[in-house]
């Protein structure tokens, strides 16, 4: 059984927490370094540059699977981390809420630059980079910008600093399918 999820107002925070977490694990750590190409800036990693995982890790997916398995917010749990030497193409084996377990490898997101062409009156996109790596992020706390949009069973809210948008505690709180929860 999966943690709690704690939605938490600033990224300091939940980084904190989800470190706590990994560390009381007693598992192998296994770091997974991210391939960028091309110009990305790091306010728009989808996921960390450096990820550590280890078994028994409360995961959340940061993309769409296209055999439509998990989607972006999906949570798991990290249950093995094979790595591969010869092709370097490691795979994360994750369970799934309904029990499924699913091999997950790196992902490629292409990072776009958006313009305008006055000629043909649309925007156009350019691609300026690739960032590839596994596509997960530590999922016992997020914060409450990047939990919008997701809906969970049940949440722990921890606005311990406060909120510093108005709509912000809304966010959080509408994150949850149930009172209950």
């Amino acid at each position: 059984s999966s943690d709690l999820l704690c939605i938490t107002s600033t990224n300091q925070r939940a980084a904190t927490i989800n470190e706590e977490h990994l560390s009381a694990l007693k598992t192998n750590t296994h770091l997974f370094t991210a391939i960028i190409e091309g110009k990305v800036d790091e306010k728009y990693f989808p996921t960390e540059k450096q990820l550590s995982l280890k078994k028994g890790a409360q995961v959340m997916f940061v993309c769409n699977d296209r055999s439509g398995k998990y989607v972006n917010g999906t949570i798991g749990v990290v249950e093995d981390v094979e790595e591969d030497e010869e092709d370097e193409e490691d795979c994360v084996i994750v369970r799934l809420p309904s029990g499924e377990k699913i091999a997950v490898s790196a992902h490629t997101w292409d990072i776009a630059h958006y313009v305008y062409s006055p000629e043909q009156k649309s925007l156009g996109q350019t691609v300026i980079g690739t960032f590839r790596q596994i596509p997960l992020r530590l999922a016992w706390a997020m914060t409450i910008h990047k939990s919008q949009g997701k809906t969970f069973d049940a949440v722990h809210i921890d606005l311990d600093k406060g909120v510093f948008a108005s709509g912000q505690s809304y966010v959080a709180l509408s994150r949850c399918r149930t009172l209950e929860g």
